[in-house]
């Protein structure tokens, strides 16, 4: 795929869920020593995410489907066909001791910012940080995202995904 350069800030042309959904139970690893346990979130060389100069995550959500001990999920990456996944960033995971089918769960579905302020509005009176999001490189410098857990969270899973679009 050609790749266009984009002299401007690039903008999501077409917004929506980005990656693949993972599920998550007992797929632990460590920060220092993930091995090959972290699920492939997201792959930009893959064919089944196609795109052109890239994309942006906003948003990684996290959905319980039962109950969930308290845990911390990690986010790792491989730049340029590394064969070794490197920490990234982690999300503290809040115990949920039942699911109501009539209350939503105190705390999820969790919607966990990502770590970088990549529009900031201008200067002005208020709490407006701008967008955080981490931008995802184009298929000609490769990028792939897992995710695994710090510890066990229980039987039933957690849903985990990205949103974001394509630019």
């Amino acid at each position: 795929m050609t790749i266009t350069p984009n002299r401007l800030p690039n903008f999501i042309i077409s917004g929506g869920f980005i990656g693949v959904p993972v599920s998550l139970t007992s797929q632990v690893c460590t920060r220092d020593s993930p091995g090959n346990v972290p699920i492939m979130l997201y792959d930009s060389t893959s064919s089944v995410y196609p795109l052109g100069n890239g994309a942006v995550a906003e948003n990684l959500i996290i959905s319980p489907t039962g109950a969930v001990a308290k845990s911390t999920l990690l986010l790792f990456m491989k730049i340029d066909g590394s064969a070794t996944w490197l920490y990234h960033d982690e999300v503290d995971l809040p115990a949920l001791s039942t699911q109501s089918a009539t209350t939503k769960p105190s705390g999820y579905p969790l919607r966990a910012q990502l770590s970088e302020v990549i529009y900031s509005p201008t200067p002005n009176i208020g709490t407006d940080q701008g967008v955080r999001a981490t931008r995802i490189n184009d298929p000609s410098r490769s990028l792939q995202l897992g995710v695994a857990l710090g510890t066990a969270i229980g039987s039933l899973p957690l849903i985990v995904y990205l949103k974001g679009g394509d630019y």
